[in-house]
């Protein structure tokens, strides 16, 4: 597999967080609104994770071009983002009025409560031949 990115990896890799409006109150509940041209990128597919045990490990993956917008709806999800200058990063989404960005290039490791319910929106749609499963592989790819 050759080195593949059509776009130029940035000097310093960091976590980008995204915050929604939010409209209500205590008393009638919340509404996070996203408005299109606030996002990052143009959302083509939207996916929700529930149900995953709470020691278990998920992802374990990168994308060749897809972007994605982590939001934890309800509960609270660990985020490990490994950038292929060898840096990690963590964060964690437990505030459904924020986003955690993943760029194409950052190798995941997600880590669910067991509550947790995952809201995500991604710039591409379901391509399982854009998906970097093995982590030898996307260290080929990034030249690592």
């Amino acid at each position: 597999m050759s080195s593949y990115h059509p776009w130029p990896l940035p000097e310093r890799y960091a976590l980008v967080e995204h915050s929604f409006a939010q409209r209500g109150d205590a008393a009638i509940g919340y509404l996070n609104l996203a408005y299109l041209g606030e996002l990052p990128f143009e959302v083509r597919r939207v996916f929700w994770v529930t149900d995953t045990p709470p020691q278990g490990v998920r992802c374990g993956h990168a994308h060749f071009l897809t972007e994605e917008l982590l939001i934890a709806v309800r509960g609270q999800i660990e985020i490990r983002l490994e950038w292929p200058d060898g840096s990690v990063t963590h964060a964690v989404a437990d505030d459904p009025q924020r986003a955690v960005y993943i760029p194409p290039y950052a190798w995941r490791e997600l880590h669910y409560s067991a509550d947790a319910v995952q809201l995500v929106l991604a710039s591409s749609d379901y391509d399982p031949a854009e998906y970097i499963r093995d982590k030898d592989a996307w260290r080929r790819v990034y030249g690592l």
